[in-house]
C-alpha cells in the first residue's frame, strides 16, 4: 500500500515543487491523510529512499553501442 505514496513522493520530488521536509501536506491534500499518518510516510520514505533507488537501478538495464 505505501508504494502509491513512495511513487507520489518520488513524483513530487522530481517536480521540485517542494523541499521534502515540506512534502506531508501535499500527501494529506492528495490521499486525505491525518498530519500524523502524512508524517511517518515520508519519513519512511526518506529513510528507505537511497536503498529503494539502488535497488531500482540495478534492474535497469543500459545498453552502449560502440563503434568499431
Amino acid at each position: 500500500m505505501k508504494e502509491k505514496y513512495f511513487n507520489f513522493l518520488d513524483a513530487l520530488r522530481e517536480s521540485g515543487q517542494t523541499n521534502m521536509f515540506g512534502a506531508g501536506p501535499f500527501l494529506q491534500r492528495a490521499f486525505g491523510l491525518e498530519r500524523h499518518e502524512a508524517k511517518d510516510i515520508v519519513l519512511e520514505w526518506m529513510s528507505t529512499y537511497g536503498e529503494r533507488k539502488a535497488r531500482q537501478s540495478n534492474t535497469t538495464t543500459t545498453v552502449v553501442e560502440t563503434s568499431t
